[in-house]
């Protein structure tokens, strides 16, 4: 792995105190930021279950152990594949379960840590891992990368969900030595860039959280964040970057500020890499983002980077984003233009066969599909953008059955629509 250049840090201004009282771990988690009663629905992903040791706290999420690949593992390899079609090579970045990777900071004494299996956190994580790999897309194990990691630093905030900007580097560097083995490393246009430090403060999901309903003033993590700062002119003449990364906060966050996985991979690559995470949008909305993008469209990256943890299912999304890389078909089996209710798909449909529902309202999020099957049952099956996505009014959505009719569940008030019907 490359060493981080001479640093410029950028101090942020902090009191003697606030400085000392970030460092003091005598403080106690009280029940109420243990009880999901006093958390929105949408919150409940930060919902705190312990107080570690060295000031340490544990969310419900960081012992959430992998769930087997097998639903959606056919998807994924048929998501791949789409991609490669296009000259895209996809990479998946997934973040290990925080309890597996920072176990060395549970406090013995606490019963929520005595009854957790780490073991079989990190298998079920290396086992999901494997599969990936397995189905033909790279994935680097960053528990095995941490177990190799001399320098024992820790992978993950200490009152936060997020990795750290050294997790972030070491992943890059796994990554870069993997691109290297492949033909497309040659196509990515170099570039020059050095690394360097900025100091920066995590809050973190868990501490304000504890902080208001504990009524405490636990002050921040003080970190170096990692900055890339491109040197002269691009050597092949100031190309596109055909690298792309999408992910979650751990990506991207505090607007920008906090990029430590971009700035790691452009300075471990020295080519350039275009961040293209949406903070707070989950891995969806960045990914969905960037395939509906005219970017995407006219010049596909030739590697793109995709970034998540545990905690997403991709069984519902791949029928969404298989379709979103094929983009429109040339020679739609059926179109249908006009309001809602004139609206009624014929067209025979088989599996992997999909539909395209342009909107004239951009404002809508979602798209209600009723189903009737070729036994003539029928189902729900809704289209959606993420409240995140910067995705305009064109909706993708592969069926999973054979198909004998679709109708628009729209109010005619929603203005003019056309469907493409095109074969998978």
């Amino acid at each position: 792995m490359r060493k981080i250049l001479p640093l410029l840090t950028l101090v942020l201004v902090a009191s003697t105190g606030a400085q000392a009282a970030s460092t003091t771990n005598n403080w106690k988690l009280c029940s109420a930021a243990t009880d999901a009663k006093n958390y929105q629905a949408g919150d409940l992903w930060a919902l705190v279950a312990a107080q570690g040791s060295d000031g340490w706290l544990y969310g419900v999420q960081s012992f959430k152990p992998y769930d087997e690949p097998q639903p959606f593992l056919a998807e994924l390899k048929r998501f791949s594949a789409a991609l490669k079609a296009r000259g895209t090579d996809l990479v998946m970045v997934y973040i290990p379960p925080r309890a597996a990777s920072s176990s060395r900071h549970f406090d013995s004494t606490n019963p929520v840590f005595s009854a957790v299996d780490t073991n079989k956190l990190a298998t079920s994580y290396s086992s999901f891992v494997k599969q990936i790999n397995s189905a033909g897309i790279y994935s680097p194990d960053l528990l095995a990368l941490q177990k190799s990691d001399k320098s024992e630093d820790d992978y993950f905030f200490a009152r936060d969900h997020h990795w750290t900007p050294h997790a972030a580097q070491m992943t890059a560097h796994n990554i870069t030595s993997y691109l290297k083995t492949r033909g497309t490393w040659s196509q990515l246009p170099t570039a020059s860039f050095k690394l360097q430090e900025k100091s920066m403060q995590n809050w973190g999901s868990y501490l304000t959280r504890v902080n208001t309903l504990c009524n405490l003033n636990i002050q921040p993590q003080n970190y170096q964040s990692l900055i890339s700062v491109k040197e002269g002119e691009d050597l092949l003449g100031g190309e596109d970057p055909k690298v792309v990364l999408v992910g979650t906060s751990n990506s991207f966050r505090n607007k920008g500020a906090e990029e430590s996985f971009g700035a790691a991979l452009r300075y471990e690559m020295q080519r350039d890499v275009t961040n293209a995470g949406i903070e707070g949008g989950g891995p969806y909305s960045s990914i969905e983002s960037y395939l509906l993008s005219d970017s995407f469209r006219t010049n596909p990256a030739k590697v793109l980077i995709w970034e998540m943890d545990s905690s997403y299912n991709l069984h519902y999304s791949l029928p969404q984003l298989i379709p979103s890389v094929k983009g429109s078909c040339k020679a739609p089996v059926q179109r249908l233009d006009g309001l809602p209710s004139q609206i009624r798909v014929t067209a025979p449909l088989r599996p992997n066969d999909y539909l395209m529902v342009s909107l004239s309202d951009s404002s809508i999020r979602s798209v209600p599909l009723q189903v009737t099957n070729a036994s003539g049952s029928t189902s729900t099956m809704t289209l959606t953008h993420t409240p995140k996505s910067t995705a305009g009014p064109i909706f993708y959505g592969e069926v999973q059955t054979d198909v004998k009719e679709v109708k628009l569940s729209l109010p005619d008030s929603t203005g003019k629509v056309r469907i493409d019907v095109c074969r998978g």
